[in-house]
């Protein structure tokens, strides 16, 4: 859907930006991989040089806070023998992030040249069996690196600065490599939006880097609290805002814990007797109780019974139309697959849920707020795909069954007379 606007926006400006495809992740990770570790445990950090440099017209690059954010086209530069003094030299994968002035800017090594770099700026160099570069310069940039490193700044200093040593003991929250690649692939496609503007666009420039950074700061938050938290100062639809950022969390970690409130709207169920005699089906908490010429919905829906028999759900994808002893379900089919939901509900034990003394009774209010661990829509698929086949394996052993008895008892007739018979061929072929 985004990607479908962007590309009329691509032809329309003809310079603009990539967006990320619908790959959808092939496996779950449940959250329960992530780990939080110091950021000395997982990278060493380096300081750069504390002396005035001597400047010269040609040599390394010289790098410090003023262009952080493009190393690669500094005007300064120091000779190479004072480079030969550095003890630690850039290497490709590492991370540039000021640490004076305007702290937690960063930016990765990309390319094998020798730079130098002042005091002003420190060098990260990560653990890549445990943590991706990208991720890391994401997490430090986003709300909750920003935080992390904020309580470590010595704020009234004249600079503001941050200690070497302090950089190291901030916390960061790293998922498993797959998860962490996804996020780095997201957030590359919006970095790309950000900075591939044809020149006269400054608004919308503007406000592709909000959305860049409200997204990847959504990103961040859940893998941290494994909740959605909307921002409030964001100037949108929130109900189409909160979709997005399911689908957009379902593709980088494959689920997203969702209630059942964003999945469907619940529908209450009318009467039926007024309405003539027909083949449309009226469901009520036991089922098909009749027939009538007209449908009150006719999508993919769960029925949900309202009061009686609370532990039987109905999957129905024809018209229909239901009671008022039962819920019927709109479905918002771009979050969830309705037979998926189907069986969820099945397995959810919802006579659990009853509100009342007397009659068992489900509310919308009580149903609302049931929450669902769901997957990505390929990882639906698949598990429905599976369970249909086995609802189809009981179904035909259920009705071939009595048959399948008849014909093992001629079976066992058959060997048990021949096993039995024994005697009686071993006389008939002394006669012969």
């Amino acid at each position: 859907e985004l990607e479908a606007e962007l590309e009329a926006e691509l032809e329309a400006r003809q310079s603009q930006y990539e967006f990320w495809r619908g790959k959808l992740i092939e496996q779950n990770d449940h959250g329960n991989k992530s780990k939080k570790y110091k950021l000395s445990e997982i990278a060493t950090i380096y300081d750069g040089t504390h002396s005035t440099p001597q400047y010269t017209l040609e040599g390394i690059p010289f790098i410090s806070v003023e262009n952080i954010n493009d190393i690669y086209n500094s005007n300064k530069y120091i000779s190479v023998e004072d480079y030969k003094k550095y003890k630690v030299k850039p290497q490709i994968n590492d991370i540039f992030m000021t640490r004076i002035g305007s702290i937690g800017k960063c930016s990765v090594v990309e390319k094998k040249i020798d730079l130098a770099y002042y005091v002003s700026l420190a060098l990260i160099r990560p653990n890549h069996n445990i943590i991706n570069s990208k991720y890391l310069k994401y997490y430090l940039e986003s709300s909750i690196g920003r935080e992390e490193l904020r309580k470590k700044t010595l704020l009234h200093a004249v600079p503001m600065k941050i200690n070497k040593e302090d950089i190291g003991k901030i916390n960061i929250l790293v998922p498993v490599y797959s998860v962490q690649n996804k996020i780095v692939e997201v957030l590359d496609k919006f970095d790309t939006i950000c900075h591939d503007f044809g020149i006269g666009l400054p608004a919308e420039k503007e406000l592709r880097q909000q959305q860049y950074e409200y997204y990847r700061d959504m990103l961040l938050t859940f893998a941290n609290s494994n909740e959605i938290i909307l921002q409030t100062d964001r100037q949108t639809d929130r109900q189409t805002d909160r979709q997005a950022i399911i689908r957009l969390i379902q593709y980088v970690f494959g689920y997203v814990n969702v209630k059942l409130g964003e999945l469907v709207k619940i529908k209450n169920g009318k009467d039926y007797k007024s309405l003539n005699k027909g083949t449309i089906p009226v469901y009520g908490t036991g089922g098909i109780i009749d027939y009538v010429d007209s449908f009150c919905y006719d999508k993919p829906s769960v029925l949900i019974p309202r009061k009686g028999s609370l532990n039987k759900v109905y999957y129905v994808d024809e018209p229909f139309w239901n009671v008022d002893t039962i819920f019927y379900t709109e479905i918002n089919e771009k979050i969830v697959v309705p037979k998926y939901l189907y069986y969820i509900l099945e397995n959810s034990h919802l006579e659990k849920l009853n509100t009342a003394g007397g009659i068992p009774s489900l509310t919308q209010s009580v149903l609302n707020k049931l929450v669902f661990c769901i997957p990505s829509l390929k990882e639906q698929e698949r598990i429905v795909n599976i369970l249909e086949k086995f609802d189809k394996l009981v179904s035909v052993i259920s009705e071939g069954l009595p048959a399948e008895i008849e014909l093992r008892k001629k079976q066992y007739e058959y060997y048990r007379d021949k096993l039995l018979g024994f005697e009686e061929r071993k006389n008939e072929e002394s006669r012969k």
